[in-house]
């Protein structure tokens, strides 16, 4: 008997920092994350926005000019790549549904400009059948005839996907995503904005804990100077 093959199994990325970036992040870390304290929420906003819209690293860094390692810390913390990834994944899904909103708003085109050839030439058609008169058959535009076979074909085309079996419409879109159409051929997302609203919510958080820890440690440092005046 053969062996039962084992589906293959992919593995997925987490994260585009390598083991020598995980290294430096760890060590800045360690090292009190030197420069953190400066980063204000509008600073970081402009880091998180262009990591999103595809900068590298070191793009950003030298754009803002902020640290390199302090930008891979912030990444790793709030988990900027898988953020990015779910960023894309539904623009991915929005621009499907505007290619599918067009597909609709061209074969509707289409429709009524085959509607109004079919008229014309069967109008010809009719009257030849009926009169045996050779004019109307003359009157026929074997140009428009061909314009209107193709146009039919395109509108086949348009109505089912490459396999011919399915109709190219009713989109799965990911949960939680929002299309709002705002005009004849546009359409309006919102992804990225609730995407960063959440993570400058995490970021804000973090910055209150930081400076929480500071008056902590500060109370703890006075209180142990009372007791040894004592």
């Amino acid at each position: 008997m053969s062996e039962e093959k084992k589906p293959t199994v992919i593995v997925e990325p987490t994260t585009d920092l390598s083991q020598d970036d995980m290294a430096k992040v760890v060590a800045y870390a360690e090292a009190g994350m030197p420069g953190l304290a400066q980063l204000d929420q509008a600073k970081y906003h402009k880091v998180m926005d262009l990591y999103l819209d595809g900068k590298s690293y070191r793009q950003i860094s030298q754009i803002v000019r902020v640290d390199k390692t302090l930008i891979m810390y912030l990444s790793n913390k709030f988990n900027w790549y898988m953020m990015r990834r779910e960023y894309l994944h539904e623009l991915d899904n929005a621009e499907r549904q505007r290619l599918i909103e067009s597909k609709i708003e061209s074969k509707d085109f289409l429709l009524q400009l085959t509607h109004a050839w079919k008229r014309k030439i069967g109008g010809n058609i009719t009257k030849y059948l009926q009169t045996d008169d050779e004019r109307f058959m003359n009157e026929i535009d074997l140009k428009e005839v061909d314009r209107y076979l193709k146009a039919i074909d395109i509108i086949h085309k348009l109505s089912y996907d490459k396999d011919g079996g399915k109709p190219a419409v009713g989109l799965n879109l990911g949960e939680g995503v929002t299309i709002k159409k705002t005009g004849d051929n546009e359409v309006e997302i919102t992804p990225k904005q609730k995407t960063m609203g959440d993570a400058l919510k995490q970021f804000a958080d973090m910055r209150r804990e930081e400076e929480r820890k500071k008056r902590t440690d500060m109370i703890e440092e006075t209180k142990g100077d009372g007791n040894e005046n004592h």
